[in-house]
């Protein structure tokens, strides 16, 4: 009896926690290689169907296992080609070809190789086939939340390989058997290249799993570690998404405000400020609760992300156990972006009548003092900055080491007892309402959507003339409702993005709409440099160009991406300039 049990949990743990290796890939991923697969991986899984308390937490963390996967080629891919990240001359070829839009069909890129998503895609195939939703524990549906956050996570990799690859190889069921194979390798259909075309087959499971997770939350498991709290994907901000990429801008903006409104979120979480006028001192602010959905990936269980060794001086090896290499660095344009914001400095005590003190630099960028170097330094029996023992202290994303020839990103790392552990973040507060704006600003509400940037959201604040043009919120519409009950307007409740490494921006003199300008068009520089500001390196920054430049022309992303060295690369730009240099192989 006993060796009967042990074999229908070894069963079940290879059909349900592993799901197998649903997608074993050969060769370059042609629709044909992709589908390559090996059936003595799938005698167990024939007729088994997912109904127990058991197959909910082994598939679901299977699922999650796999998504570890992709944590750092999400960031790399989203990065490289980018105005924000460089690379260094230690830089592998592989990291220097996606960088230079130099990734050809070809090359064994292991940083561009697809199959990892292709993984996750047929695990959540095999899983949506088989849940069972009927089954239930105590009259609770044993896998209807672990459903909707399958879907969404399914969605989610669909739209990532159409940003990063340009098309995708799209099916519902899970590749079983050779015949599984060669059916979809002889669809000409599955292949789809437009993200309509993947609205449209999203929309209705997204909108299902959206009301799940609106009416019974994501799953939880008894004992797990805390990163299962960040691990699901929200199907409404996925939906936002896919309708602001689409240029469906006030649908985009109903699912923004929808997931801020019904989970009460400001924009209080996160602040970095100087101490005083004289500028040589800092505070910092800061919150785990600022992260919506990230992959947590820890040397605890060797899943640990390669970013941070990448990103820091050779001089940390020895001392972090991590083998650093400073293969990535901060590009010249976005610290020259951060270092030339103005930043407004009051006092605590200050009036309303009191001037603001001026300097330049946004704490965002990097920890600084006037001419004294680091506020935060250190020396060689230190560990960086950011590894203080508050796992929600790095918030600025650039430390000058040695010289400033020498800049490393902070921000991939985070030390919790003997392991390093990383969040390769996929939403945040802050990108929520920084798409949201950006929605109402393609709704030719400029006025509104940078008095969020300034002063932060309520419907005080949209009602003040002084702040909102009137014609804008004449009446205020549902999607742009933040009621004071929830929101009031007051600086210890609400501020705006920009006062987060900025100081005091709702009274900055210098953070104006000039009145000489095509405000739609100055206000989404302010939000696409905003975007910079705050969410730098964190996987989003080529796909947030490719919005901008899908509404202005492509000339918006090729000059950014071109210029990212401090001086224009005019052969990158004119490749850019051509949207089907865009994206990677499809390997």
């Amino acid at each position: 009896m006993k060796q009967s049990k042990d074999k229908k949990k070894r069963t079940r743990l290879l059909a349900a926690s592993l799901l197998v290796n649903l997608c074993f890939f050969t060769g370059f991923l042609s629709c044909a290689d992709m589908l390559e697969t090996d059936t003595d991986h799938y005698k167990t899984t024939e007729g088994h169907v997912l109904n127990s308390p058991n197959d909910t937490i082994y598939s679901m963390v299977g699922i999650l296992q796999k998504m570890q996967a992709i944590a750092d080629r999400y960031v790399l891919v989203g990065e490289l080609r980018g105005d924000l990240l460089d690379v260094t001359e230690n830089a592998d070829l592989e990291l220097q070809a996606i960088s230079n839009f130099n990734v050809k069909e070809t090359d064994k890129n292991p940083y561009t190789d697809t199959r990892a998503y292709y993984d996750i895609i047929n695990n959540c195939n095999f899983f949506i086939q088989r849940a069972d939703t009927t089954a239930t524990v105590s009259g609770r549906s044993v896998m209807i939340k672990e459903l909707a956050a399958v879907k969404t996570i399914r969605a989610w990799v669909y739209m990532q390989l159409l940003l990063n690859y340009g098309k995708a190889c799209y099916y519902n069921n899970p590749i079983l058997t050779v015949e599984d194979r060669d059916k979809i390798k002889n669809d000409p259909s599955v292949w789809i290249s437009d993200l309509n075309t993947l609205l449209n087959r999203l929309k209705e499971p997204l909108t299902e799993a959206q009301e799940i997770q609106r009416t019974l939350g994501n799953p939880s498991y008894n004992g797990m570690h805390d990163f299962i709290n960040v691990a699901f994907i929200p199907a409404t901000l996925v939906l936002g998404d896919l309708y602001l990429y689409t240029g469906q801008a006030e649908l985009a903006a109903v699912q923004y405000h929808d997931y801020l409104y019904s989970h009460r979120l400001n924009l209080l979480w996160r602040r970095q400020w100087w101490g005083d006028a004289g500028f040589s001192s800092f505070i910092s602010a800061t919150s785990s609760n600022e992260s919506i959905t990230a992959i947590y990936t820890s040397t605890e269980n060797e899943s640990g992300s390669q970013l941070m060794g990448w990103c820091l001086p050779a001089e940390w090896t020895n001392r972090l156990n991590v083998n650093c290499t400073y293969q990535l660095r901060p590009s010249i344009a976005s610290m020259n972006l951060w270092n030339r914001q103005e930043y407004a400095f009051l006092p605590r005590e200050a009036t309303p009548l009191d001037e603001p003190t001026y300097t330049t630099g946004d704490l965002r960028g990097t920890v600084r003092s006037g001419t004294t170097g680091l506020v935060i330094s250190y020396t060689a029996s230190d560990m960086p900055p950011f590894f203080a023992g508050n796992r929600t202290i790095s918030y600025s994303n650039f430390v000058t080491a040695e010289s400033d020839s020498l800049p490393f990103i902070q921000m991939y790392g985070e030390r919790e007892g003997d392991n390093y552990y990383n969040l390769s973040y996929i939403y945040r507060i802050a990108s929520v309402y920084l798409r949201y704006i950006e929605a109402l600003n393609r709704l030719n509400k400029p006025t509104l959507a940078f008095a969020v940037l300034k002063y932060g959201v309520s419907n005080a604040l949209f009602n003040d003339p002084a702040k909102v043009n009137s014609e804008e919120v004449n009446p205020l519409p549902p999607y742009c409702n933040f009621p004071e009950t929830i929101f009031p307007a007051t600086a210890t409740a609400t501020r705006g993005i920009h006062s987060r490494g900025c100081g005091e921006s709702d009274r900055n003199r210098f953070y104006v709409i000039p009145a000489d300008c095509d405000t739609v068009r100055f206000v989404d520089e302010k939000i696409c440099d905003e975007m910079a500001l705050e969410t730098a390196c964190e996987g989003n920054r080529f796909h947030d160009l490719m919005r901008f430049a899908n509404y202005y022309g492509n000339e918006f992303l090729a000059t950014r991406v071109a210029n990212r060295r401090g001086v224009e690369d005019a052969a990158l730009k004119a490749k850019l300039m051509n949207e089907q240099n865009w994206f990677l192989p499809h390997n």
